[in-house]
């Protein structure tokens, strides 16, 4: 194993082009993952988490990760579906076209995203959603070749966003993220080092100041053992990209973060979580603070943590575990940052 990941990162308004499922960032690489998410508010007061998963053009699938609402679940357990009629990550066949500036993907029983260079449309389960995201300053797009440790090279490209629209009648607003990911062809997310063996903590941000600025980042570290602290932020509209964005954890006692801080280095925040959307992978929560001072009026953070055997997991040689789904609808504790059947 490698101590220090080797990888290029660089910023640039996103391109229409790379939505297209059969894009091609470099030679050998194929999409193996596009992920739309949102984490809303309703005026209703409920909170909302939706995350899609597109696949690839070669083998064209697509699923829903999550549709939940949020309420006090605290961390031992899933947030309720609002779509339990569709299993979660079933694969379902999806089409898709370039019709004028936009890249549509049309998903069976999912609905219709519509991809813009600049932000997307998400209208979902017939009329019952419509997410209207707005980018936040330039796609972060990340280049991690082959070398020790790494058999599959990865290009990754996200991008952070503002959401209005509606869920059920209930008029909502948010932060969106959007990442696309590309490894060699025939594989997926699931099969490359970066997520069996490398990453520990994916976590996304955005504050809206009560002068109506908006603020917003990213942040993605190894696990022990690994030097990498990628990351970018968007300050007033200006995208910085860094390999120094450090995120330190704090750990509830169940084994999952309840807050983290990113320093960015001139730049930084501290996120805290007070539920999970799909246990233990995705707390939810809100910005505290920003090196800014400046007040804040809303803000939304998620976090990925991954355990760290993540890798049998998936395998399905996990003991008390027969796929990767069973970890949210099977009774499980974390134990020393690995999850154990009970």
């Amino acid at each position: 194993m490698s101590d220090r990941l080797r990888y290029e990162i660089s910023t640039a308004p996103a391109k229409l082009e790379a939505f297209r499922p059969d894009f091609i960032p470099r030679d050998n690489l194929d999409l193996c993952g596009n992920w739309p998410g949102c984490i809303v508010t309703g005026k209703s007061g409920k909170r909302y988490f939706f995350m899609l998963t597109i696949g690839t053009a070669a083998q064209p699938f697509t699923m829903f990760t999550n549709a939940d609402v949020i309420s006090d679940t605290g961390f031992d357990r899933s947030a309720p579906d609002i779509v339990a009629e569709i299993p979660m990550r079933e694969p379902l066949p999806f089409t898709w076209e370039r019709v004028g500036e936009e890249v549509i993907i049309n998903a069976d029983k999912i609905g219709k995203v519509h991809f813009r260079a600049n932000g997307y449309d998400w209208f979902g389960f017939g009329d019952r959603i419509h997410l209207h995201v707005e980018h936040l300053g330039d796609a972060c797009s990340y280049f991690i070749p082959g070398q020790s440790g790494v058999t599959n090279p990865v290009w990754h490209q996200s991008n952070v966003g503002w959401v209005t629209g509606h869920i059920d009648g209930d008029e909502i607003e948010g932060f969106s993220l959007l990442d696309l990911a590309w490894s060699p062809p025939d594989t997926t997310w699931f099969d490359i080092e970066i997520f069996r063996d490398i990453q520990k903590h994916w976590t996304m941000w955005v504050v809206e100041y009560e002068n109506g600025r908006r603020d917003g980042g990213y942040a993605w570290c190894g696990k022990p053992g690994w030097k990498f602290d990628a990351g970018h932020y968007v300050e007033d509209g200006h995208t910085t990209a860094t390999q120094t964005a450090i995120t330190t954890p704090t750990y509830h006692e169940t084994g999952v973060p309840e807050a983290i801080r990113i320093d960015y280095g001139d730049y930084w925040v501290e996120c805290e979580y007070d539920c999970l959307a799909d246990w233990p992978l995705h707390p939810i929560g809100r910005v505290k603070a920003t090196s800014t001072g400046l007040p804040i009026a809303k803000s939304y953070t998620m976090t990925e943590w991954i355990p760290d055997n993540i890798k049998p997991i998936i395998d399905g040689t996990q003991a008390g575990f027969s796929e990767f789904r069973d970890i949210r609808a099977k009774p499980a504790k974390i134990v020393d940052g690995h999850v154990v059947a009970i």
